[in-house]
């Protein structure tokens, strides 16, 4: 997990099954970053994640199928290198400890895309 200085090389990836805040946050991320995609389920992800390679990837905890939580779990040994940022409306000291325990970066709703791109640039 590190901070990222030059936000335009990175490829990100977002996973959350609200459609407005996926177009949301892709209108402001786009002239910002190298890529951005935006997908609506972890099993989307997952598969996206065996053909291409992310330098972060910002995933909702509550989604429908696999949590977030889950989704990062299977990510774990499979060699990719990318940040993690767990999304949640949700948090509790259980989730709270889990993702400081894997070094998963927990950001809380509401949140808007400047206190994501500040979290990536480390501020």
């Amino acid at each position: 997990m590190g901070t990222f200085e030059n936000l335009a090389t990175l490829h990100v990836l977002f996973v959350d099954d609200d459609h407005l805040l996926r177009r949301a946050m892709a209108w402001y991320f786009e002239k910002k970053v190298s890529a951005f995609v935006a997908l609506e389920s972890a099993e989307e992800a997952l598969g996206r994640l065996k053909t291409e390679i992310f330098d972060v990837v910002i995933c909702d905890y509550s989604l429908p199928g696999m949590d977030g939580l889950r989704f990062f779990e299977m990510t774990e040994g499979s060699g990719a290198g990318f940040t993690r940022i767990l999304i949640t409306a949700f948090s509790t000291k259980t989730l709270e400890k889990e993702t400081e325990k894997r070094k998963i970066i927990l950001v809380r709703k509401p949140f808007d895309a400047k206190e994501i791109e500040r979290v990536l640039a480390g501020a």
